[in-house]
């Protein structure tokens, strides 16, 4: 469970980032990929990954750590990375069809 102080501090730290930068934090957050990414803000792949690159740098300044959820990948390996996003987005569809 997050500690209320995380929560605050998570969202001073999105505060920060220019709207480019929050609309791409949104949607690594839904579990999108950065190819998707790349398609919805018009840009090239690896201008978001670059972007990526810098949200991350925010937020290690703002003192935090990139943590992975358990279960997934642990390295920094971007595709790796996608591959996790994929994966939680095909269970969350799976589970939606057998309702």
């Amino acid at each position: 469970m997050f500690d209320i102080v995380d929560v605050v501090a998570v969202r001073e730290a999105l505060g920060r980032l220019s709207p480019l930068h929050q609309q791409i934090c949104a949607l690594l957050a839904n579990g999108h990929t950065q190819e998707e990414i790349a398609r919805a803000t018009h840009r090239s792949q690896a201008t978001v990954s670059y972007h990526i690159s810098r949200i991350r740098a925010a937020f290690r300044k703002a003192g935090f750590e990139a943590r992975p959820r358990s279960g997934e990948p642990q390295s920094g390996n971007p595709q790796a990375l996608e591959g996790a996003a994929r994966r939680r987005r095909r269970r969350a569809e799976r589970s939606l069809l057998e309702v």
